[in-house]
């Protein structure tokens, strides 16, 4: 479920930074800086010269074109051919196309027929690929490359992904959604927050209910701005990595918290139910709209917008009646990362290339060149609306993914554009804040498959009133524990 969302949010094109599709900014970004990234000068100076065929696979297209012809104008003697699992756009998100394809893509993996390199969709937990053997162990690429240094990147964020002593899942960018308060409700239940403190859905319900005892609530209220999620899907990303562990193969759904979570999310003022899906929202104002909506009212508490690097001009830029930003973590303790991951498995027929691809979709680069917004030269981020995963890449992107935003602006396109003319477009102290934030990160995205089992369950609690909070556990926990056993 949380990976249907996902692709259906971003096929939308719907983000944070409001910059329109991937063909408009194809179109407004292409060849915005023309010199060579420094990655492909060190190439060309060495004299290094790969070659061969990979075969990438994902679920729905997420650029990955973009991202082979770059690393092909690398390397000329290199072909990447790219496949796309649901192709028609109509089928993003729906269940039928994406069960099919998940069953499938087990499928070919378990019988050794599966791609080079496979964006990972979940297909198995860590564990399963563990114990599988149909992926390389990464972790020893890792180690014994001496061009890989871990210290590099945020090496807890790799560690998300680790299983005993093993890690067959790169993630290739690390996701941030800041989470924005409505002062006034936060200073009615004496609370106050730092920027970039970790707050969790038990603490945001404190202050809802506080500020309800108030009569401080506008009778539309909804505890999120414009019912974006609903009560399912709110905290959903966040909290199911308490309950269930894809490395060790164990969850605890039948447990008092998560029956605990299931009554008091169903609470939730909300008119958006599960079938409804997702409300998505963009636009470099989001956040002022949401501090307008509350101006001498109080119509939602909270707001959660994906933050991508071009929006890093405005993320601490709030109005005087919102507290943030802020990082939503679980109830469980940890925070949970969001990423795309690239797998190779073992069918892979050019391991050696397929791990030179690997470190090039993550490689720190010194100087920021841009085939467009979202796909630089040289390092690059396969998930839009993502950070690098890569601690140098953080300022090197950031910069100029903020200078061109506040260009784009001003000029309504990237025209004429030249970084080296313009004065920071970041505020002071923001990326080393941001090292931080990242560096708290626990979790990696590791459900695998279970959205498929939860989805139809959680629905009936959700939507229907056919199950109990303590029949929903059981019934979960039940089913969960049959997959985690396959």
């Amino acid at each position: 479920m949380k990976k249907r969302v996902l692709a259906l949010a971003l096929a939308g094109c719907l983000l944070f930074g409001g910059v329109g599709c991937q063909g408009e900014q194809e179109k407004i970004y292409s060849q915005a800086m023309g010199e060579s990234s420094a990655s492909q000068e060190e190439a060309q100076e060495s004299g290094e010269e790969l070659s061969g065929e990979l075969t990438i696979l994902s679920v729905y297209d997420f650029g990955l074109d973009l991202t082979a012809k770059q690393f092909e104008k690398l390397h000329p003697g290199v072909k990447i051919n790219v496949e796309v699992g649901v192709e028609s756009v109509g089928d993003y998100g729906k269940a039928e196309p994406w069960d099919q394809f998940m069953e499938e893509l087990a499928t070919r993996l378990m019988s050794g027929d599966g791609p080079d390199i496979l964006l990972d969709p979940g297909v198995f937990t860590p564990k399963q690929y563990h114990q599988s053997g149909v992926a390389y162990n990464l972790l020893e690429w890792m180690d014994s490359d001496p061009e890989f240094h871990r210290e590099d990147y945020f090496e807890n964020v790799l560690e998300a992904y680790e299983v005993e002593g093993a890690q067959y899942a790169l993630p290739t960018s690390v996701g941030l959604t800041p989470l924005y308060l409505n002062k006034t409700l936060c200073d009615a239940a004496g609370v106050s927050f730092s920027p970039w403190e970790i707050v969790d859905y038990t603490e945001l319900l404190d202050i809802w209910r506080e500020a309800d005892s108030q009569s401080l609530l506008d009778p539309a209220f909804t505890l999120e701005y414009e019912d974006q999620r609903g009560p399912f899907e709110l905290f959903y990303s966040q909290e199911m990595p308490t309950f269930i562990d894809g490395k060790a193969g164990t969850c605890s759904f039948d447990s008092p918290e998560f029956i605990q979570y299931l009554e008091d999310t169903k609470s939730i003022p909300s008119n958006r139910t599960m079938a409804d899906g997702a409300l998505v929202l963009g636009g470099p104002d989001l956040v002022e709209a949401f501090g307008n909506a509350n101006q001498g009212k109080n119509t939602s508490l909270l707001l959660l917008v994906p933050a991508d690097l071009g929006s890093l001009t405005t993320v601490m830029d709030v109005p005087e009646n919102v507290v943030g930003p802020l990082v939503l973590g679980s109830s469980g303790g940890g925070v949970f990362c969001s990423s795309s991951c690239l797998v190779v498995p073992t069918s892979c027929a050019d391991p050696d290339l397929a791990w030179e691809y690997l470190k090039f979709c993550v490689a720190p680069v010194e100087e920021a060149s841009y085939y467009s917004i979202y796909q630089p030269e040289g390092s690059v981020d396969i998930a839009y609306g993502s950070f690098p995963l890569a601690k140098q890449n953080l300022a090197a992107y950031g910069e100029v993914y903020a200078k061109a935003a506040v260009y784009q602006k001003t000029h309504k396109n990237i025209k004429g554009f030249d970084p080296t003319t313009m004065d920071s477009a970041v505020p002071e102290g923001l990326f080393s804040q941001l090292e931080q934030v990242f560096s708290s990160y626990t979790l990696g995205d590791t459900l695998g498959r279970v959205g498929d089992i939860l989805l139809p369950v959680m629905q009936q609690y959700y939507d229907t009133d056919t199950l109990s909070a303590q029949e929903c556990a059981e019934e979960l926990q039940g089913k969960v524990e049959i997959w985690l056993s396959e």
